[in-house]
């Protein structure tokens, strides 16, 4: 199966892949991981503008359409199918590539005061020019198959995670609840 996660910064999509390839084998692929790649600047204003250059050059699903090409290439060096996440879907035309290739999709949502929070103990905001940036407003309505609301505790993430991975159909036993 093949799953990408979307929504704007904080939501816990990360954590939600991380939870998804440590509990439920889903190999992990991010978007941001080709800008991280390149260059020697790394922080958040940085990768939005190098994202921004690339998606002028290429196109909005460019960045969608190399990791999917990873996850091609995970597939035929394993010589079989895996399955994969993809964190960080932001634009509508990432999300429709991806759903065009297979993929099913997981909107996760927060209220945007426990976004916050979340992003100020990894030092960011959702304040200033990262905030206002594009990709942070269209990722709250992108098309998806469940949205999954995360206002808990990550253990409750991977509940949800469980019961939405059984309404796509893929059956798996929950984690315990802790």
């Amino acid at each position: 199966m093949r799953i990408y996660l979307a929504g704007p910064a904080g939501t816990g999509k990360t954590t939600a892949a991380n939870i998804l390839d440590v509990q439920f084998g889903f190999r992990p692929h991010h978007l941001s991981d080709v800008l991280r790649s390149r260059g020697h600047r790394r922080d958040r204003a940085w990768l939005q503008a190098y994202g921004d250059r690339l998606r002028a050059t290429f196109g909005d699903a460019v960045l969608a359409m190399i990791t999917h090409q990873a996850v091609v290439c995970e597939e035929i060096l394993t010589g079989a199918g895996i399955d994969a996440v993809i964190d960080g879907v932001r634009l509508p035309e990432e999300a429709g590539y991806l759903r065009a290739q297979g993929y099913r999709g997981l909107r996760i949502q927060a209220p945007a005061e426990l976004r916050q929070a979340r992003l100020q103990n990894c030092g960011r905001s959702l304040s200033g020019t990262e905030a206002a940036h594009r990709t942070e407003h269209l990722a709250e309505a992108l098309p998806a198959d469940l949205v999954l609301p995360n206002t808990g505790s990550p253990a409750e993430l991977a509940q949800a995670l469980a019961s939405a991975l059984d309404q796509l159909g893929r059956h798996v036993q929950a984690p315990p609840h802790t």
